[in-house]
């Protein structure tokens, strides 16, 4: 019998305009449905040109996700307001927190979500970044992931949107100070642009103890975005049970 598995997947929405031009988060949610935990980047609350939507609300409810944490990187007056990162989850997140992250002179603000989700009774480290467009910006913002993900357990993860392919000189940055992360994705292929993926520039890495738990992963064909979701199943540590903490999830 195959043991039981844990779906991760990590997804750029573009507030769900997909490839036809219109704005539909009834089709993110049939992508994202089948997962147990989703990062999902370019998310927008109440902004104009997803209809005034809080989407990080609507995609909880559709999925029936019970758990989720919202992290706003823009954040302005006016009816449009919000557009971020989105941690769903159906496994208890017993903390999480926005941490900024370093950003060029006017460029765009970005932020990572760091959380701790009780997955059967294990805690996991979930983090979850979408860097900007500058490559040493990257450099620098994976430098702030690495520092603090060194000071957590072997149970990580890190996923998103790096902006970035695996063999980009900034990924060093991770592993300067020794081999801290595997690329569960290896092999995988492009994720953008969706129409025509040339390139892998979503991302799923994962502790080296974590990284023996890998069953399988794989990348998704989708035309609800200008990427393709990405996504591993982790094999859990025993029979599902009772969670150890009660449900008591971070909610936007």
């Amino acid at each position: 019998m195959e043991p039981p598995t844990v779906r991760i997947m990590t997804f750029n929405i573009r507030h769900a305009l997909g490839l036809d031009g219109k704005v539909s988060l009834e089709r993110v949610a049939r992508i994202i449905e089948p997962a147990e935990i989703v990062f999902l980047s370019e998310v927008d609350r109440y902004w104009l040109r997803s209809g005034l939507m809080d989407q990080p609300a609507a995609l909880q409810r559709l999925t029936g996700m019970p758990h989720a944490f919202f992290a706003a990187a823009v954040d302005l007056p006016g009816p449009s307001r919000q557009y971020g990162n989105l941690l769903l989850s159906r496994f208890p997140i017993l903390r999480a927190t926005a941490v900024p992250l370093p950003q060029a002179e006017g460029a765009e603000a970005r932020v990572m979500i760091e959380a701790q989700i009780d997955v059967e009774g294990e805690v996991w480290f979930v983090f979850g970044v979408h860097l900007g467009l500058d490559r040493e910006e990257r450099r620098l913002q994976l430098e702030t992931v690495r520092a603090r993900a060194a000071s957590v357990g072997d149970r990580r993860l890190l996923l998103g949107d790096f902006n970035a392919p695996p063999d980009a000189p900034e990924m060093e940055a991770l592993a300067s100070e020794g081999p801290m992360w595997v690329d569960a994705l290896a092999g995988a292929p492009g994720t953008f642009p969706a129409w025509k993926p040339a390139v892998r520039i979503d991302h799923v890495l994962l502790s080296p103890g974590f990284a023996a738990r890998l069953v399988r992963s794989g990348v998704e064909e989708s035309d609800a975005s200008d990427h393709r979701p990405a996504w591993v199943d982790l094999r859990l540590s025993r029979p599902p049970g009772p969670p150890a903490h009660p449900p008591a999830g971070v909610r936007p």
